[in-house]
């Protein structure tokens, strides 16, 4: 059987997140390995923070919702959905 990685599951809707769990869940009853399954796997930025956290990242992530400062700088600014690499330019 097949491993499954799925990929950009903070760019889906509610309903695409419960159809694409539901076949996980059909995946994983069929016997492959799902290694991100999207009802428990963590978003981009949980993702992030939580590697920051255990040391692994040398780098933090921040919502601007937040209101905390930021501990180092530059500080590189991108929406939630921007998957793209940073390409150096400085705001």
């Amino acid at each position: 059987m097949a491993t499954w990685i799925f990929q950009d599951i903070e760019r889906l809707t509610d309903q695409e997140s419960l159809k694409a769990s539901l076949i996980a869940h059909r995946l994983v009853d069929a016997g492959a390995v799902v290694h991100n399954h999207p009802a428990y796997c963590l978003d981009r930025y949980g993702l992030q923070r939580a590697l920051f956290t255990e040391g692994i990242n040398s780098f933090e992530t921040y919502r601007a919702d937040e209101c905390r400062t930021p501990n180092a700088w530059p500080v590189f600014v991108r929406t939630a959905g921007d998957h793209w690499p940073h390409n150096g330019q400085l705001i």
